[in-house]
């Protein structure tokens, strides 16, 4: 079922886009996903990245280094890359025929290796995003933050996780959020770098 956006970002097409020094962009999951898990390339074809998401955002960052713009991190990523990594392991668990794949508690706790393996996974991956972004510092969660995150989520269509880093990018007021994810279009007031071409068509690029 297609999906019908309603944007209110100003939308880039990062495969236009030149990034310069001096711009720092906010990098969601999905994008660092791409870029620091390994085993991205390698999953079966049903769930596989697109070959664009492989391509047009890691070359975007690598720019965007080159060019001598900044490029952060959420505290919230750690937690939602893991939580990513760890289920896409145990769908390959059972994609390749394991019974523990079956069942995400028992492959959590069943097989001591397999579990040592997923979380040197996760930390390599982490250690990727460490070495090529730096912390955004203005993520701050308090109940003060749930009521600003509440009232967003009154304008704009985003999943918890997104609507604390829409919260982040305003109060940090950086270049924008380069992310893959259409949710954000939604969002008034930020700037959306993306390849999402459902958003690109929809922004009228």
């Amino acid at each position: 079922m297609a999906v019908n956006l309603t944007v209110r970002a100003e939308i880039i097409d990062i495969t236009r886009h030149r990034p310069a020094a001096g711009e720092a962009f906010l990098v969601d999951t999905n994008v660092w996903w791409w870029v620091a898990y390994a085993f991205a390339p390698e999953l079966p074809e049903e769930k596989k990245p697109r070959p664009y998401q492989l391509s047009a955002y890691p070359d975007f960052l690598k720019r965007a280094k080159v060019a001598g713009a900044r490029l952060h991190w959420s505290p919230l990523t750690w937690p939602e890359l893991a939580h990513h990594i760890e289920r896409t392991e145990c769908e390959m668990a059972k994609y390749y025929g394991s019974p523990e794949g079956n069942n995400p508690k028992a492959y959590r706790h069943n097989d001591a290796t397999e579990r040592a393996r997923v979380v040197q996974v996760i930390s390599d991956s982490w250690l990727e995003i460490e070495a090529l972004g730096t912390p955004l510092s203005d993520v701050v969660l308090s109940p003060s933050s749930i009521v600003e995150a509440a009232a967003l989520q009154q304008q704009a269509a985003l999943d918890g996780y997104d609507l604390f880093l829409a919260l982040a990018l305003k109060r940090a007021n950086i270049t924008g959020i380069v992310t893959d994810d259409g949710d954000f279009a939604t969002v008034p007031g930020i700037r959306l770098f993306t390849a999402n071409r459902t958003v690109l068509r929809a922004a009228g690029l």
